[in-house]
């Protein structure tokens, strides 16, 4: 039998030559000439034209054969079920034990009063007893572990940076001893960012900063001001700016309908300025869960006007630094779907997401005694299975969403659809312009 044109083929009609196709499983993401497209992949020209606001010129387009697109993945044996082996890739992530995940939080104090924080601050530090407990809970783990990956979050974990050199200490000690690769990263609001503090992440194996910025200085005041009314955009700015010399740091910018524009203007700024010559620039969306709807009604974006507004903002600055746009790839779930992965809270209190942290409803256990696949708490998580559902299970997307986000779904009970659904095909004709991969 002759192989068929895979399930998960999204295909975008540019001009009368080609068309751009991205294979949902595979990744791929390529130009196909209409001849190559009709014989091969059964696709008419229908004349709906997709666009594209830039210019695209294609050239020549080289006849691909069968085992191109055999490679590419857009052709399948019959033989192949494809949800099969997206189901199995998935679930070889989420159960590999060869990799450790934890975010720590050493203290739930912040200095910062953000507008859009999702946590119940209670002031606790975390106790040496509880560090002690994570320490036995990451050697056990890495007992079958290659790789343990820590990220530091808070509260404002540097309000702490004596019990993060401390314990970090230990957990690269534990790693070094089973011959474990030992990554970590910080979530820092960036204020206490100082020389002496940046030693102490260079000390601990921290590479990896990400620093909130949520527009110039006059809007970043307001909407993560300092608890005691203290300027902080400058400061901030200037310690993201000196540890971007020797680590990798991003200037995160949480986006919502009250400070879009601003997100711009501040990205335009660091570009004019320089400061992207080491740093990078990650714009985000406040996530629209039930506690920010309840806090802030009506103040986020959904998923799909974000997206058409991010990729109008991502078009108008195509080649400029640090500003590539981010092609739809194969996922396989969250971090924190993954049995090995757990964030635990100055407390000790476990918990399956990170935006569930400091919400005790949500926690699943202590980190002295962590729960096991059979627990109670963890059962709403197992049936996060996007398997499970029919609606999941038949979508062409399901490869790029793995079945969405596994906090919406257990606030929700329902999942919460990509916003690929209704920005798929922009994001791709994007990602082909951005690249100069097309001419048409």
């Amino acid at each position: 039998m002759l192989p068929r044109p895979s399930r998960y083929n999204h295909c975008v009609e540019l001009c009368s030559q080609a068309f751009l196709v991205f294979n949902a499983l595979s990744g791929v993401l390529a130009l196909v000439d209409a001849r190559s497209a009709r014989e091969h992949l059964g696709l008419e020209q229908t004349g709906n034209l997709r666009a594209p606001t830039v210019r695209l010129e294609l050239g020549h387009a080289e006849a691909a054969t069968v085992e191109d697109f055999l490679a590419a993945g857009f052709l399948v044996h019959p033989e192949v079920d494809e949800l099969e082996v997206y189901r199995y890739r998935w679930y070889a992530a989420q159960l590999d034990p060869s990799v450790v995940a934890l975010t720590i939080c050493p203290t739930m104090r912040c200095n910062m009063n953000c507008v859009y924080c999702f946590e119940d601050r209670d002031g606790a530090d975390m106790a040496s007893e509880v560090a002690d407990a994570v320490v036995g809970w990451v050697q056990r783990r890495l007992e079958r572990a290659r790789t343990l990956n820590v990220l530091w979050f808070g509260g404002e974990p540097l309000l702490r940076p004596d019990f993060i050199e401390e314990l970090s200490a230990r957990l690269v000690e534990a790693a070094k001893q089973v011959g474990a690769e030992y990554h970590a990263g910080i979530f820092t609001n960036g204020y206490c960012l100082g020389p002496r503090e940046l030693g102490t992440l260079e000390r601990s194996l921290i590479r990896e900063v990400v620093i909130p910025l949520d527009g110039p200085e006059e809007v970043h005041e307001k909407r993560r001001p300092h608890v005691d009314g203290t300027p902080v955009f400058a400061r901030i700015l200037e310690n993201g700016v000196r540890a971007s010399e020797v680590l990798d740091v991003t200037f995160q910018c949480t986006i919502d309908r009250d400070n879009e524009q601003a997100a711009w203007q501040l990205y335009d700024f660091l570009a004019e300025n320089g400061y992207l010559a080491r740093a990078s620039f990650r714009p985000v969306r406040v996530f629209c869960d039930l506690l920010m709807q309840t806090r802030r009604p009506d103040s986020a974006y959904d998923s799909g006007d974000f997206d058409r507004r991010l990729i109008a903002a991502y078009r108008q600055r195509i080649g400029r630094p640090k500003i590539a746009p981010p092609c739809p790839a194969p996922y396989y779930g969250c971090t924190y779907q993954s049995h090995y992965c757990y964030a635990v809270d100055a407390h000790g209190l476990l918990y399956k997401c990170v935006k569930a942290v400091g919400r005790r409803e949500h926690a699943v256990g202590h980190i002295t005694e962590p729960p096991g696949l059979d627990s109670p708490a963890l059962a709403p998580w197992l049936k996060t299975d996007p398997f499970r559902r029919p609606g999941c299970r038949d979508c062409n997307l399901l490869p790029v969403c793995g079945g969405g986000c596994a906090m919406a779904y257990i606030e929700r009970g329902h999942p919460l659809c990509t916003h690929l659904r209704t920005t798929l095909h922009d994001w791709l004709i994007l990602c082909a312009e951005a690249e100069a991969r097309l001419e048409c």
